[in-house]
């Protein structure tokens, strides 16, 4: 049996799930980026070129902003007011500029081979799953029933 529409469940509790899975990889990929360029840095234990350490740092600061996203996103889903849908799905807007931004930096970048190739695949499988994700939330919170029923209002009205 499933919970009330009005009721914090469903899918809104799939895209909780959703929002702090995200986070927990980017802050390993953070960690682990970090890592490798400290120990680069400090102890010369690999060779990662100049090129690999500023498309390195420029990852970590967008992955920055993703978490602080994701935890505005985060600590907004649960409270209940007819205006937080349309939070949320700004948050989510703001989230896919950020990726389409970094997709035009990264193809610039890679016309003018400045990205080292190791990065092109692991980046296109960030781009995808940072482009399907909150495109499919901001379509959740425009026309969910439950969004509808647990906030009081639906987005963008």
């Amino acid at each position: 049996m499933s919970k009330p529409l009005n009721e914090f469940g469903g899918w809104l509790s799939f895209c909780k799930f959703c929002v702090i899975l995200s986070f927990i990889l980017i802050i390993k990929d953070v960690v682990l980026t970090f890592i490798a360029l400290e120990a680069n840095l400090f102890m010369h234990v690999t060779n990662i070129s100049t090129q690999d350490s500023v498309s390195a740092w420029i990852g970590v600061f967008v992955d920055i902003i993703l978490v602080f996203i994701q935890v505005q996103i985060l600590k907004t889903l649960k409270t209940s007011a007819p205006v937080i849908p349309t939070q949320i799905s700004k948050l989510f807007i703001v989230w896919l500029v950020i990726v389409i931004a970094m997709f035009g930096i990264t193809l610039v970048m890679n016309y003018f081979n400045m990205l080292p190739s190791s990065f092109n695949d692991k980046f296109n499988i960030r781009i995808l799953a940072g482009l399907i994700m909150p495109l499919s939330w901001l379509a959740y919170f425009r026309w969910s029933k439950r969004v509808k029923a647990y906030y009081g209002a639906n987005a963008f009205e």
